[in-house]
């Protein structure tokens, strides 16, 4: 494991991405996801990000 600071921040990194994703996707469905292509990647993105931080 890395150090308790690095591993706080990359924590708040995830996070952050986490709440972009609810605030992107506020009162969509997953339907109105699939067809607003913007907001798909954008949520793509922050999943990727996520991901590579985890």
């Amino acid at each position: 494991m890395g150090e308790p600071l690095k591993d706080k921040g990359r924590l708040e990194h995830i996070l952050a991405s986490i709440e972009r994703i609810e605030r992107f996707m506020a009162g969509m469905t997953f339907d109105d996801l699939r067809k607003d292509e913007v907001t798909y990647y954008a949520v793509v993105k922050c999943i990727m990000l996520a991901k590579q931080l985890s």
